[in-house]
């Protein structure tokens, strides 16, 4: 971690209370007897206002008795206004200062162009923390004085007060592209782009207007010290340091700079023995600790921030910015609740400061409640447009809500060309790699590398991209150059090497990652939980595990002081991870000692989604809704109930806490979409698809809906195109997931072209790459769905149903033994139907590749029970196989040889078979034909005069939408004995509800005709002395409705899960003789282990006509 500046953000009063008048710019250095402080104070003050020196007023504000200063821009008065300006200043000079800023404003709306007195106004303004009207004030003057450089300097020492480091930047850029001998706003310009880690174009700064200095020159080393101090230089700083200290030992300001020198260079004992003789120096200067808490807080040290800020509670109990800082401590040590009291004390004083908002917004982020902290991001923004750190912060939170895109366009709204332009670049790639667009990520930060080459976040943001893309050897390059190029700036290369062991570390090398992480951790600033995290994980993947959590223990040696920043630190790392359980040790251990930490609360809630998502017992539920009795508001706690009943199944439960999140913030689109999936879920298909219409109603398709003219704000056409292109990409990718979920189980094709399109511009979307190996995994490409669930849990550890799936698909793809044992009873149709048949066929199943690839051997016994006859068995050699052709073609083919224990009145050895070809086209058209040969065994009398047949089928079916489908088919044989069988079979069916519990309802007509018929045998008539021996009608239909009930049981029913069901048929038909059928089915499947399963089918028919009982029981055991 890199320290920002020790540059104060906050002014001493007397600096930037003064009234403001033009003038020439006197000299920034005065004698070295009035001790350094004094001149810096009174040097800054000349800077705001330079007549300041010569009037003897009270916190620079003239005396009211004193005559105003002419000024060659000063208006006429009239007598009433000169008694009302003087009324202010003496409202003022009473430290009145509610009625000094009314009095002022009832002045100024008379006399709008007395740029003095509004200055004076300003100045009251920022006494009073009203830092966002001053700003207006000091910008309203620059519209009468553009040419005035005290002013600029004086907006840009209010714009650093207020934080506001990019807008200062343009002023003092602005300032020393007119008066480029102006060291003092140079050294101002350097540290503040220290400040915001710019530490490349802080150098080109210093060496344009500050490498003249001279460092002998003790007032040289003044504007020196705290410059090389902020740029990362602790040991040149030092130098000047201690040189100074030596020389004002009681000065302060001194000793805070070197408390923050001494822990850049790891001399701890030192900063710590400063802190403590602090409290003796110059107790009442308050400033200058403010300013040393302020860069404690950045370097994580929350024991000594609390230390320094005690000592000006000590002095000042009521001030509020060291209360605002103490509240920044607590919110930095994750002390949530302790921070929510101490903001909740200052709301009513420091309520309109941007410091307040920002640290209230930032207590808000953190125990999740979004839409408080959205709403004060928003709010700030209609103030001031251009606010690039508010507009970052906002694309930050957006990120972690789920609206990367609205993310993404709050970040390229900040320009390349601003201070934070390259950091918005790099948090551009860090959404980039949350979106799973790595390759995206990875040019972002070449890209400000390019123009940036020594910019050390583009560098780390770079690496980052790498790692994603397993890209280690260009990772470790892009390191070791920089390290390379970098040798003499240790804090940065410190960085970097924690990086490279990274790299290390995820290659797999864990001895060389030991080693850069030990290396690394040797720079005192890089001793950071993820450090020892890091260094964690490469000694347990060294086989050290107890060296591991030793490094975590150690991690302690932060000077943090506070064991639960720490391990709420460490909980999220575990978390993203997937470390589910060290998260939730962690959090639990906070919670022992904050049980009511709502940060840590509602991270252990996730803690548990995550374990419940990966298949473990888990009651993230309960953690939940703890948080939202206490606070209904927290919409991360939530997101994540809703989630937790998602993950359980209990879609109702999640729909309604979704409800409640767009009924609090009506345009988060992330949850409204979650919601429609949700329904879809629930099997609430057209309210599902209702609300991706309502989604893509609000969402714009094509035009560009943006008034260019409607706005006088800079560039706010160029941010409208950018929410356009954001909500543009949003709609697509709903529009996809919409198209997706209508045809998801009817129209695959369609489905899956979607999907791809989808993953595309959304590869971090989980649940379409599930989708898309789902449809694959379905239509038989094995091979292909089991490389698209490893990428998925590669991408995200503890996928439960990708996991399942993946076994369930790599089951395919073992060798195994199925056993088929059946039976069938036909009695009827005046005796032509009458046969006992069982068989029992083993068969060894060889895979070759996707499911539809296999190659099978068996062998077994079919037996034919004739009534007058012996017996007919036969043992079976069968040969199956199958094979894709393509992603839409399939062809088969089996092949029988049986050998029969008789040859007399028996069917005569012949190959049997069945060849056949399956195409799907585009359209979902499905088509099957085939040709086969096989034996007729209707009676013994068939047996005996071994009637066969050869012939074709032919089948289309069409599925019509998720819940119809029909179909036809066509089937011509020519039997042994001359004569010809058509048969045509017609159906319809539709599914009232899916699985678990499918209910389908289908309809039937099938018609039969043979062209030489057996119509003619009468009841009685010793049927084997006609020529047509078996049931051969003409023009004969059987009408039918049957209704088919599945239970699918197990906790899981997608494709590839194991087979755990039962269900039950059915049917009622009826012949065009009149003839009634019924019949019952029973079926069930269970798989005991990954190795064993069984499946079981039985029906009965009963009629006048023909019983029929048959039975099939199915055993396949799996080689391990």
């Amino acid at each position: 971690m890199r320290l920002r500046s020790t540059q104060t953000t906050w002014f001493p009063v007397f600096l930037v209370l003064a009234a403001c008048s033009p003038g020439e710019k006197e000299s920034t250095f005065a004698e070295p007897t009035a001790g350094p402080s004094a001149v810096q104070d009174r040097d800054l003050e000349a800077s705001v206002n330079p007549q300041a020196a010569i009037r003897p007023a009270r916190f620079g504000i003239q005396d009211p008795s004193t005559p105003a200063i002419p000024q060659d821009d000063t208006p006429l008065r009239t007598d009433e206004q000169e008694l009302l300006l003087r009324s202010a200043r003496n409202a003022v000079a009473l430290e009145n200062w509610t009625e000094g800023i009314s009095l002022f404003e009832s002045y100024l709306l008379q006399v709008p162009n007395d740029y003095g007195v509004r200055m004076e106004y300003a100045g009251l303004l920022v006494h009073e923390g009203q830092l966002s009207r001053a700003r207006e004030a000091f910008e309203e003057v620059r519209v009468g004085r553009p040419e005035d450089l005290d002013l600029r300097r004086s907006l840009a020492n209010v714009l650093i007060i207020g934080g506001e480091y990019w807008s200062a930047m343009e002023e003092l850029e602005a300032i020393l592209t007119e008066d480029p001998n102006d060291v003092t706003s140079a050294a101002m310009l350097v540290r503040v782009y220290s400040w915001v880690k710019d530490f490349e174009r802080a150098q080109q700064i210093y060496d344009r207007y500050l490498r003249k200095l001279d460092p002998s020159n003790e007032q040289d080393q003044l504007l020196l010290a705290p410059v090389l101090l902020d740029m990362q230089r602790p040991s040149e700083a030092l130098i000047y340091l201690e040189r100074l200290h030596r020389r004002y030992p009681m000065e302060v300001e001194w000793v805070t700079n070197l408390v923050l020198c001494y822990l850049q260079t790891g001399d701890l004992d030192r900063a710590h023995r400063l802190v403590r003789e602090m409290t003796e120096l110059q107790t009442q200067r308050t400033q200058p600790r403010i300013h040393l808490v302020d860069q404690l807080l950045l370097i994580k040290n929350y024991k000594l921030a609390m230390q320094v800020n005690r000592q000006v509670l000590d002095v000042a109990p009521t001030d509020p910015i060291a209360q605002l800082m103490s509240a920044r401590i607590l919110l930095e040590a994750y002390d949530v609740s302790a921070a929510s009291d101490a903001l909740t004390r200052l709301d009513s004083t420091l309520g309109n400061l941007r410091a307040f908002q920002l640290a209230q917004a930032r207590y808000f982020q953190l125990v999740g409640r979004w839409v408080d902290a959205q709403g004060i991001y928003e709010s700030l923004l209609l103030k001031h447009s251009d606010d690039y750190e508010v507009r970052l912060l906002m694309a930050v939170l957006r990120r972690e809500k789920g609206d990367a895109e609205y993310s993404k366009a709050d970040l390229r709204k900040v320009p390349m060309s601003s201070p934070l332009g390259p950091r918005a670049r790099v948090e551009l790639s860090n959404t980039l790699i949350s979106q799973g667009r790595y390759e995206d990520a990875a040019a972002v930060c070449q890209s400000v590398l390019a123009q940036r080459p020594n910019y050390l976040e583009g560098v780390l943001g770079l690496v980052r991209a790498h790692l994603k893309l397993k890209a280690y050897s260009q990772a470790r390059a892009t390191c070791q150059r920089y390290i390379d190029n970098h040798s003499n700036d240790p804090l940065a290369v410190a960085q970097v090497q924690l990086a490279l062991a990274k790299t290390h570390l995820l290659s797999g090398n864990a001895v060389l990652a030991t080693r850069t992480y030990r290396e690394a951790l040797e720079s005192p600033m890089t001793h950071t939980p993820e450090a020892f995290y890091g260094l964690a994980g490469a000694r347990q993947l060294g086989g050290n595990r107890d060296g591991g959590e030793m490094a975590l223990m150690s991690s302690t040696v932060l000077a943090s002081g506070e064991d639960i920043r720490l391990r709420v630190e460490l909980a999220k790392l575990s978390l993203g991870d997937y470390s589910w359980d060290r998260a939730i040790g962690e959090l639990r251990n906070v919670l022992q000692w904050q049980p009511d930490n709502a940060t840590a609360l509602v991270l252990l809630g996730e803690a548990y989604n995550q374990k419940l998502k990966a298949g473990f017992v888990a009651e993230p539920a309960k953690v939940f809704t703890a948080v939202l009795a206490r606070d209904p508001n927290n919409s991360r706690a939530r997101l994540g109930l809703a989630r937790a009943f998602v993950i359980r199944q209990e879609f109702s439960k999640a729909i309604a806490e979704y409800d409640v999140l767009i009924a609090q913030d009506a345009s988060y689109t992330y949850v409204k979409r979650e919601r429609a999936r949700t329904l879809y879920w629930n099997q609430e298909y057209d309210a599902s698809f209702a609300a991706y219409d309502e989604l893509l109603a609000g969402l714009p398709t094509g035009a560009y809906p943006v008034d260019v003219f409607g706005s006088n704000a800079p560039d706010a056409g160029l941010r409208a195109g950018m929410d356009f292109e954001a909500e543009l990409e949003v709609s697509e990718g709903i529009r996809l997931e919409r198209e997706v979920k209508i045809n998801m189980s009817w129209r695959p094709m369609v489905a899956k072209n979607a999907l791809e399109q989808l993953v595309v511009i959304e590869p971090a979307n989980l649940e379409a790459r599930f989708d898309l190996a789902q449809l694959h995994h379905r239509e038989g490409h094995t091979q292909l769905a089991a490389q698209s669930y490893r990428e998925l849990i590669a991408q995200v550890a503890g996928h439960k149903e990708a996991e399942i799936a993946l076994q369930g698909a790599a089951l395919t793809t073992r060798p195994k033994f199925v056993l088929d044992v059946s039976t069938e009873d036909r009695n009827g149709r005046s005796g032509l139907t009458l046969m006992h048949e069982s068989s029992r066929i083993g068969d060894i199943i060889f895979p070759m590749g996707d499911a539809v690839d296999f190659f099978a051997v068996g062998l077994g016994q079919r037996s034919y029970d004739r009534v007058e006859n012996t017996p007919l068995s036969a043992n079976i050699l069968r040969i199956r196989g199958s094979k894709g052709m393509g992603e839409r073609t399939v062809v088969r083919g089996a092949m029988e040889a049986p050998h029969y224990n008789v040859s007399d009145e028996a069917f005569d050895e012949r190959l049997l078979f069945d060849l056949g070809i399956k195409h799907r086209t585009v359209n979902e058209l499905t088509i099957d034909m085939a040709v086969f040969a096989d034996n007729v065994a209707e009676n013994s009398v068939t047996i005996a005069n071994d009637l066969h047949r050869t012939g074709a089928r032919m089948g289309v079916t069409k599925k019509h939408s998720r819940a119809v489908d029909y179909g036809a088919s066509l089937m011509f044989a020519d039997y042994s004995d001359g004569n010809a069988r058509f048969e045509m079979n017609l159906f319809a069916a539709y599914e009232f509800t899916p699985a678990p519990q499918s209910l389908r309802v289908l309809t039937k007509i099938d018609t039969l005709d043979f062209s030489k018929k057996s119509d003619d045998i009468t009841i009685g008539e010793d049927y084997s002395l006609h020529p047509i021996p078996y049931f051969a009608p003409s023009g004969y239909s059987i009408f039918s409705t049957q209704l088919d009930w599945r239970h699918q049981f197990g906790e899981y029913w997608f494709t590839g899960s194991p087979d755990m069901w039962y269900g039950s048929s059915v049917r009622l038909a009826v012949d065009n003789n009149g003839a009634g059928y019924t019949e019952l089915g029973v079926q069930a499947g269970y798989d005991f282990s990954e190795w064993f399963g069984m499946k079981l089918n039985s029906r009965m028919l009963r009629s006048s006509e023909i019983d029929v009982t048959a039975s099939s029981l199915l055993f396949t055991i799996r080689w391990p």
